[in-house]
């Protein structure tokens, strides 16, 4: 009897189905939620363009009806913005504040949308560009001429004639 129980169930295994792969997602659960691993970077949104942090302030000036101020574009330096008062424009001068100390640290605070910032002056967009270097002259060939020396004739400091340079004519074949 045991000799037959025994033959049964070698035989059971032979007539299982194959061992299948289990899925990925089983163990999901446990990477996702595990209190031993890191949690995944949250999905960047929108960033955020901040519209003032191209331009620097050129100059401001105060006029009876508002604020005369000049905007200076850092990327393109051509590109200059005029806020004039009573002129509509994609800035608005909300405030300016001068220092007391110095003319560089007034800075304007503007408004473009729903947006505000500060804007304030920068010494690299206000100096000038230093011209190019003038090309330097050829040198040139000049025969060293020898000092004049202390002899007698020269006793007196008179001026000695410069020589004349020696030219050799090559000989003729």
């Amino acid at each position: 009897m045991k000799a037959i129980f025994f033959l049964i169930l070698s035989a059971v295994p032979l007539l299982a189905a194959p061992p299948k792969e289990p899925s990925v997602n089983r163990y999901r659960t446990l990477w996702t939620d595990s209190p031993f691993t890191s949690k995944p970077p949250p999905e960047a949104g929108p960033v955020a363009v901040n519209p003032f942090e191209d331009y620097s302030l050129g100059g401001v000036t105060k006029l009876e009806d508002g604020y005369f101020v000049v905007l200076l574009n850092s990327k393109d330096p051509e590109k200059k913005q005029l806020l004039r008062p009573g002129v509509k424009s994609e800035f608005e001068v909300l405030d300016v504040k001068w220092s007391d100390t110095s003319w560089k640290e007034t800075t304007v605070r503007l408004k473009r949308g729903a947006q505000t910032g500060s804007i304030s002056f920068d010494d690299s967009q206000l100096s000038l560009k230093a011209a190019p270097a003038a090309p330097q002259p050829a040198a040139q060939n000049n025969n060293p001429v020898p000092a004049a020396q202390n002899n007698d004739n020269n006793a007196n400091n008179e001026q000695r004639r410069r020589p004349r340079p020696r030219v050799v004519v090559p000989p003729k074949k």
